[in-house]
């Protein structure tokens, strides 16, 4: 699909994370229902929404994407909503309320890479699994029920068997091991939240929209590297950080970071009503 001729300019294109920012980091599931809500009032105005995930583009649309859509009649504003998924190498497309998914063929990880990672994570079924639903990232997350202290500490040498394996393998220019508060991932230098952004505002480029500004949703500090990507641009950006505060404290941006009051979900929901008033 090629760039559009420009056809609209909303005021704000809106970018969230999807954990502890639209769903709730214990049941990983959207729990704060009126986030969904305010999306789509967003989308009634014609202003677009993406999401920008680590997870798999079929998890998301299972656990956001659904939910979000059986909450409006008119599927038509959903033309406007872009989950991008695995750190921007796999996206879907609405049109119409039908979702097609894409998948970037130039981040395609080794399978021998996926069966010694899932050799690894055999050692520590007790606490974590294999997430198989992903496409482009080789990921294990937390179980359900797991006390997470107990996962941190499994955690710490699973990480370690991983990193000596990329290290073994001479794997360590091309891919690298991203630790999350639920999960540790094997993931492509080059696919991250920066790349997520890319893909995203080539999105909106085929659509031929041009935000005024994009404001973001994060709980982590590569989180920023949306707002560093849309800066970059030449778009106006705020960050609105979610997640532990003052964690930006040390960080130079040029663009504005605002800490909610609320965390996590509770933090993203507070931001989104506050802004309407």
């Amino acid at each position: 699909m090629h760039k559009k001729a420009l056809t609209s300019q909303p005021e704000t294109a809106w970018i969230f994370d999807v954990d502890g920012v639209v769903t709730n980091n214990d049941t990983r599931t959207v729990v704060e229902t009126e986030i969904l809500q305010q999306i789509i009032e967003r989308l009634k105005r014609k202003q677009p929404v993406a999401l920008n995930t680590g997870r798999s583009l079929t998890w998301t649309i299972e656990t956001v994407v659904q939910p979000l859509m059986n909450q409006s009649e008119d599927k038509r504003i959903f033309d406007l909503f872009f989950p991008v998924c695995e750190f921007g190498a796999t996206w879907g497309i609405i049109r119409n309320g039908e979702t097609s998914k894409f998948i970037d063929p130039d981040f395609t990880p080794p399978e021998f890479l996926k069966i010694k990672f899932k050799k690894i994570a055999s050692k520590y079924t007790d606490s974590m699994f294999y997430d198989e639903t992903k496409e482009t990232n080789i990921t294990t997350e937390i179980k359900d029920g797991v006390d997470y202290d107990k996962y941190q500490e499994g955690r710490k040498e699973f990480d370690q068997e991983v990193s000596e394996l990329l290290l073994e393998q001479h794997l360590n220019d091309e891919f690298s091991l991203v630790s999350a508060r639920l999960g540790s991932t094997i993931a492509f230098k080059n696919a991250n939240k920066g790349l997520g952004a890319k893909r995203i505002f080539t999105l909106l480029e085929q659509k031929g929209i041009k935000p005024k500004r994009f404001i973001t949703f994060g709980d982590d500090l590569n989180d920023l590297e949306m707002g560093e990507e849309f800066h970059k641009s030449g778009f106006e950006v705020i960050h609105v950080n979610v997640g532990e505060k003052n964690q930006f404290s040390n960080v130079q941006t040029n663009f504005q970071i605002i800490d909610t009051i609320s965390s996590f979900d509770k933090g993203t929901l507070e931001y989104l009503t506050s802004f309407n008033k």
